[in-house]
């Protein structure tokens, strides 16, 4: 018959090199977790500004890209700024 108590208490010879149990779980952070965390973070921010000044960039190529050629169909010059007409 199986007895919890002493399958608790009483326990057989323990290796020297056991490690003694402390509590729960050891608290200590995982150092190759927290690398990865931070080359996560790293390449998400890089990501972000890469976005961030590429993005406007993009829509003002675009945005040339569509106007230039009408204005040159049309004829288009600067306005003459320094200059009066009469």
């Amino acid at each position: 018959m199986l007895n919890p108590y002493r399958a608790v208490t009483e326990t057989g010879a323990v290796p020297r090199h056991a490690r003694p149990v402390t509590g729960l779980a050891d608290d200590r952070p995982d150092p190759a977790l927290l690398a990865q965390q931070d080359r996560r973070r790293d390449a998400r921010n890089r990501a972000l500004l890469l976005a961030g000044a590429g993005v406007p960039l993009v829509v003002t190529v675009v945005l040339a890209a569509v106007v230039v050629p009408r204005g040159v169909r049309r004829r288009w010059r600067p306005a003459d700024h320094g200059h009066d007409a009469g």
